[in-house]
């Protein structure tokens, strides 16, 4: 491909998700379906993306390549392999400030195909299995590269979760691999950084990079908690997932300032008028409050855990807050329903908070029942 085709194939792009008429669509998607058709349209797809700024073009090329790689991995070598991720990794490293600027839309798509890559090949050797050292220079860059490196982490988690269909063993075992190998970092990442934030030494001075970074960090820690541990791939239509059944070495959940990260965030997120950040806050907090009992390994440990949950959820409820929003008025009472439902009586009546969560709980649901439209 030289420049000529490169124009001529952004242009193609342009009609083909903006049509001019229907004409100009049906015509643009006669000409670029057949690079989704084999292994060898490859290297004209990272032509693209290495030469073009065009946001269409980005994104068909970028959702190209994932089909492609998806639709032909048995044909793709070990080199071809090995230079895609390097390439992908390269490319939204060098050029993450410019696609943050001209191409927004197309970051999740080529990010996207990037994680597509770790996840065939996870099983193929460990060389296949570096994506947090990979990360990790993103996270030590600049504050966008920080942004973009969550978002290859929450592209990642939410990608490499078993699904029902061709391959569902294989990647069954590639998301039980990935729970032992990098989950547990990735996780850690997430926590470090909330903590950051909760000791007040994390700054940054655009607002709308703030708002980024804290809803990418909610939406990872969201999905290492929501994670299937057990590979049992469990009912999307169901609601609630009623036990998470999160590792053992996760110590770091034991202690119990976790909930306070989550409970201290939603509020200012509610200041901000964050309601993305302030519903992952209260999601968190329901999967927090849905560990195993197994996991703790002597009633103090639940009970620091309960306590904290008691008092933050006190504290939301007797001030209200953002309980005007209805979902996060819906992720409350989930919260409260978990937390009654996850643990026996006897349990939440050693809990030195008990008597006065259960007054805020009696009057919020009363208050509730009232205001009930």
């Amino acid at each position: 491909m030289d420049a000529a085709s490169l124009a001529q194939f952004e242009r193609l792009c342009t009609e083909f998700y903006n049509p001019p008429s229907e004409q100009a669509q049906r015509h643009a998607h006669e000409v670029l379906t057949p690079l989704l058709n084999g292994i060898d349209s490859v290297p004209q797809l990272q032509y693209v993306l290495a030469n073009s700024s065009n946001q269409q073009a980005l994104v068909f090329a970028s959702t190209a390549l994932t089909k492609v790689a998806t639709a032909n991995w048995t044909a793709v070598t070990e080199q071809q392999r090995e230079d895609m991720k390097n390439f992908m990794l390269n490319y939204l490293f060098q050029n993450c400030e410019a696609l943050q600027n001209s191409a927004p839309y197309a970051v999740s798509f080529l990010v996207r195909f990037l994680c597509r890559i770790v996840k065939l090949s996870w099983l193929e050797g460990p060389q296949h299995q570096t994506i947090v050292s990979d990360v990790q220079k993103f996270l030590s860059a600049s504050t966008r590269h920080w942004i973009l490196g969550l978002d290859i982490y929450v592209q990642l988690t939410a990608d490499i979760q078993p699904t029902v269909g061709p391959g569902m063993s294989r990647f069954r075992r590639t998301a039980l691999s990935f729970r032992d190998i990098a989950l547990p970092q990735i996780f850690t990442t997430a926590v470090d950084i909330l903590t950051q934030m909760y000791e007040g030494k994390l700054r940054i001075d655009d607002k709308m990079d703030e708002f980024k970074l804290v809803k990418k960090v909610l939406q990872l820690a969201y999905n290492c908690l929501s994670f299937d541990f057990m590979g049992t791939i469990p009912d999307e239509t169901s609601e609630d997932q009623t036990t998470v059944m999160v590792p053992h070495n996760w110590t770091v959940l034991k202690d119990n300032i976790i909930p306070k990260l989550f409970f201290q965030l939603y509020d200012s997120s509610c200041k901000n008028g964050w309601k993305d950040c302030a519903i992952y806050c209260l999601q968190c907090l329901v999967l927090l409050s849905s560990l195993r009992r197994s996991f703790f390994q002597n009633e103090e440990e639940k009970t620091a855990l309960l306590q904290s949950m008691m008092e933050g959820t006190a504290h939301l409820i007797s001030n209200k807050v953002g309980l005007s929003d209805p979902q996060c008025l819906h992720e409350t009472c989930r919260l409260i329903g978990r937390i009654n439902t996850s643990s026996q009586f006897k349990e939440l009546k050693q809990v030195p908070s008990f008597e006065m969560w259960l007054e805020q709980v009696y009057g919020f649901t009363i208050d509730a029942i009232k205001n009930w439209q």
